[in-house]
């Protein structure tokens, strides 16, 4: 594999610019995925290595930045599936009020709990229609799914929110 990245002929790394723009907003996605900063963070370095080592694709992608949320997302489904059921974080406010992104942990927090029992792609489904404000084939296309299936899987969704609301 070959990891190192060739700087535009502007002498500006292309690369860098996008982690530079797009980085915030990609880790405020991670956790809205993942519920903590410690994981959020993992996963955006998880996901950001593999941009690095097929960074001409992604830039090639035409939009990075939603190929680069697809990546993540789809990481996330995946590795939920084959996480050690055993290994449970222990949460940590105080390191989620200080490493998250833009001081934002507040709303996050008041969020994560109503998300954290619903399953890892309705929880995705859920973060993308309301947090970054992707309509349903975009969704669609991130989670490999169809339009039909991110407006069921988001109904039952609500309505399993709905549910524990009322109890």
């Amino acid at each position: 594999m070959d990891f190192v990245r060739v700087p535009s002929s502007s002498g500006a790394d292309p690369l860098d610019a996008f982690v530079r723009a797009q980085g915030d907003r990609l880790l405020r996605l991670a956790y809205g995925l993942t519920g903590n900063a410690s994981d959020a963070e993992d996963l955006w370095q998880d996901t950001f290595a593999d941009v690095i080592r097929s960074w001409n694709k992604v830039a090639a992608a035409g939009a990075p930045g939603a190929y680069v949320r697809t990546m993540m997302t789809r990481r996330h489904i995946s590795n939920h599936r084959r996480r050690w059921r055993s290994e449970r974080p222990m949460p940590n406010d105080e390191l989620d009020r200080a490493h998250h992104p833009k001081g934002e942990a507040e709303a996050a927090r008041d969020l994560w709990p109503l998300l954290e029992g619903l399953s890892p792609r309705t929880r995705a489904v859920l973060v993308l229609r309301y947090a970054e404000d992707l309509d349903d084939a975009a969704i669609a296309e991130i989670l490999g799914i169809g339009a039909s299936t991110v407006r069921s899987v988001a109904s039952r969704g609500l309505a399993a929110l709905r549910e524990r609301d009322m109890t």
